[in-house]
């Protein structure tokens, strides 16, 4: 595993700085630098030496889960 600077390796809902949408969605920024301002609270640091993976895990999963019908959030490449 790759250090980064703020030791952070994954999110989840008890992550102290976590924060949600007014709607309670959560935007996770996956990137090599520290984005400003409040976006920071949600930075899960990359790094440029080419891919990386992401993995959702999901506790107690319901039906759709299950059966193939949940659609994960989209991942959306800013650049």
């Amino acid at each position: 595993m790759r250090e980064n600077p703020i030791n952070r390796y994954a999110f989840g809902d008890r992550t102290p700085t976590l924060r949600r949408g007014a709607d309670g969605s959560i935007d996770i920024h996956l990137r090599k630098d520290k984005p400003e301002g409040d976006l920071a609270a949600n930075w899960l640091p990359a790094g440029d030496e080419g891919r990386f993976w992401m993995i959702m895990r999901i506790y107690v999963p319901g039906e759709k889960a299950l059966t193939g019908g949940y659609v994960p959030p989209p991942v959306e490449r800013v650049d």
